[in-house]
């Protein structure tokens, strides 16, 4: 459901076929998922929370699990690995196209950041 404002008022329940479970189900003794308790935590616009459904799924079903909490990785460190590799996407998109992307100072802000954990 979109509220007024274009932001999604959710009601804890994915609307896309095959979409994750709410994530109180997605829980095992091995953590809990986390797109589905990050869709229902945060508000975001419908054209973002589906293509992060569907970035979700896409990990399903390649993997055959959604990322967990408590999977014996070192998130932090992952996350320092995605962001910089977004990082250097961003740049290839910019050397490609000759132009320069709007967000890349927040993402480059964004970096630094994610550098101190």
């Amino acid at each position: 459901m979109t509220t007024d404002d274009g932001m999604t008022a959710d009601d804890g329940m994915t609307s896309t076929p095959g979409a994750m479970r709410r994530h109180s189900a997605a829980q095992s003794s091995h953590g809990d998922a986390v797109a589905p308790h990050m869709l229902d935590e945060y508000e975001m616009t419908d054209s973002l929370r589906e293509a992060l459904e569907i970035r979700a799924e896409d990990g399903l079903q390649a993997y055959g699990t959604m990322l967990m909490t408590h999977n014996g990785r070192d998130a932090p460190r992952d996350l320092r690995g995605e962001v910089f590799d977004a990082l250097f996407y961003a740049h290839q998109v910019e050397m490609e196209t000759g132009q320069s992307l709007p967000f890349f100072g927040t993402l480059l802000a964004l970096c630094e950041e994610v550098n101190k954990l």
